[in-house]
């Protein structure tokens, strides 16, 4: 079983060009957001679609899966978080095997361990730093299968 882990301080995540290939291969579209104007500043919030993927910042951007316009007043609703998906996602091993580092998001450094079955297992993290614990039996703990 082949699962996704961070290997370096930071944090598990995709780059925008990681989540916009996962959600292509899940059949849904992708539609990234940057906050343009800031209530603090000016008293107004907006948020700015951005259409071209090489101009996404690597920090700070929001994907959802339905085009809200070019641009709205409040955060993006139906917000698509990376770091939520299961580790064994065999779409999310896709594709970081097919985009390597380019699928990083920007406090990540992916990496692809191979589980042998029937091992329990568990991601040990420590400030986004991850690695593996491997263990005979425990509730708390993941069987690969």
């Amino acid at each position: 079983m082949k699962i996704v882990i961070n290997s370096c301080y930071g944090g598990c995540s995709l780059s925008p060009k990681g989540e916009q290939r996962y959600l292509e291969l899940k059949g849904q579209k992708s539609y990234f957001y940057k906050q343009s104007e800031y209530n603090w500043q000016n008293g107004k919030t907006e948020f700015t679609r951005i259409d071209n993927i090489d101009d996404v910042p690597g920090l700070f951007f929001y994907c959802t899966t339905y085009d809200q316009g070019a641009s709205i007043p409040d955060y993006p609703e139906d917000i698509f978080h990376s770091c939520g998906l299961k580790r064994s996602d065999p779409i999310l091993v896709q594709v970081v095997e097919e985009l390597g580092a380019e699928s990083f998001g920007k406090c990540a450094n992916l990496e692809i361990v191979d589980i042998d079955k029937g091992r329990w297992f568990k991601i040990d993290e420590y400030d986004g730093y991850e690695s593996i614990q491997y263990r005979d039996i425990d509730d708390d703990w993941i069987l690969a299968e």
